[in-house]
């Protein structure tokens, strides 16, 4: 059995971070990279893209809401045309930056509250699928189970992978806080990988 454990590296924009435990980032197979509108910014996003180059690792576009001061958590009523020239904006910036370290994005998804707002919102889900039918359309679309836009994107003939979060509960489909005991965090992830339902568990390192 093979899954894909994946994170993200330490939040960052210009002098700002967020305290984070880097320790689980040795152990991960792939690394989303905030783009800069929710979260992160060019040194970092170059500092990240080099991290994962120099371990072979595949590198993810995580596109967001243009919201730094609410860190993305925020829901924004874009028009879809306008959500998919953001996210066109976000990839394509990772995308040149990863190209100087010899790699390239692999994947997207979605931050906060995009996140959330791809289970049921169809515009929202849309626009995530035509920004990669248009960028490259062999990205492949990571979210969560039975989500829209997941159902959207394998409309579209692209690749998904349901994405797991034990840090995460997900009743409804929706996401919730829930225990951050190291065992109970460990069961569920066993749990999950094994049920075969999921491609990606998702390392939240953030305390």
């Amino acid at each position: 059995m093979k899954i894909d454990l994946s994170a993200e590296p330490v939040s960052a924009c210009g002098s700002w971070s967020e305290s984070t435990d880097k320790s689980p980032l040795t152990m991960v197979s792939s690394l989303t990279i905030p783009c800069g509108a929710h979260a992160g910014d060019p040194a970092h996003m170059l500092a990240a893209c080099a991290d994962a180059a120099e371990r072979s690792i595949p590198i993810g576009a995580l596109v967001g809401y243009r919201d730094l001061a609410g860190r993305g958590q925020r829901f924004i009523d874009y028009a879809a045309d306008d959500l998919t020239a953001e996210v066109l904006y976000q990839i394509g910036g990772l995308d040149a930056i990863a190209l100087t370290e010899g790699t390239r994005v692999s994947f997207l998804r979605p931050a906060g509250a995009l996140m959330e707002a791809v289970q049921t919102d169809r515009h929202h889900a849309w626009a995530i699928v035509n920004a990669i039918l248009d960028y490259d359309s062999a990205l492949v679309v990571v979210g969560e189970r039975d989500s829209m836009l997941l159902q959207t994107a394998t409309r579209h003939g692209l690749t998904t992978a349901a994405e797991f979060t034990p840090t995460r509960r997900q009743p409804g489909g929706r996401r919730a806080p829930s225990s951050l005991d190291p065992s109970q965090v460990a069961d569920e992830a066993v749990r999950a990988a094994y049920s075969g339902d999921y491609a990606t568990i998702r390392l939240d390192a953030r305390r």
